[in-house]
């Protein structure tokens, strides 16, 4: 069996006392070894101290002259009432969360009818121009053929076009 060296235990003591245990107390074994180890520092003692540099440390035992042992304090119990808040506190993350999606939605929403209101005064200012710079103007009837306005039906048509502009163009 390989040596192997366990905090303070040597390895002459381990290996005799492995060769002559039952079955599953190596985990044991193991266990109280480290709790051996750890026992120093769930005592709780702390030091500090300042080298000749100035420097400041802490440590678990003195490391120098004029070292002090620092209290420890114990953490703080949870309060009942801590599980309550934290759920109050997920609670609003929660509704706060929504609010932000919507109002995101809202303003994707309101970017998308200015966008759509932009190409519709767009394509209303061409039609205006259109109108105002065209020799004849025409409306297509329902077999297809042309059918060219008169005068009358040509300042109709370019009021409309203006009314347009004037619906689509201006803020709302």
């Amino acid at each position: 069996m390989p040596c192997i060296f366990i905090a303070r235990l040597g390895c002459r003591l381990y290996s005799t006392a492995m060769n002559h245990a039952p079955p599953g107390s190596l985990y044991l074994l193991a266990v109280l070894a480290l709790g051996v180890w750890a026992l120093p520092a769930a005592a709780g003692s702390v030091y500090k101290w300042v080298d000749g540099h100035g420097t400041v440390h802490y440590s678990d035992q003195p490391g120098g002259a004029g070292a002090q042992r620092v209290p420890l304090q114990a953490a703080p119990k949870p309060d009942a009432d801590a599980a309550r808040r934290r759920a109050r506190e997920l609670k609003l993350l929660h509704v706060f969360d929504e609010e932000r999606q919507e109002r995101r939605a809202t303003q994707a929403k309101a970017a998308k009818a200015r966008e759509q209101r932009l190409r519709k005064c767009e394509a209303a200012k061409k039609r205006q121009f259109d109108y105002e710079h065209a020799h004849y103007l025409y409306m297509k009837d329902k077999d297809g053929s042309r059918h060219i306005l008169n005068d009358e039906e040509q300042r109709r048509a370019l009021q409309r076009a203006v009314a347009a502009v004037s619906h689509w163009c201006e803020s709302p």
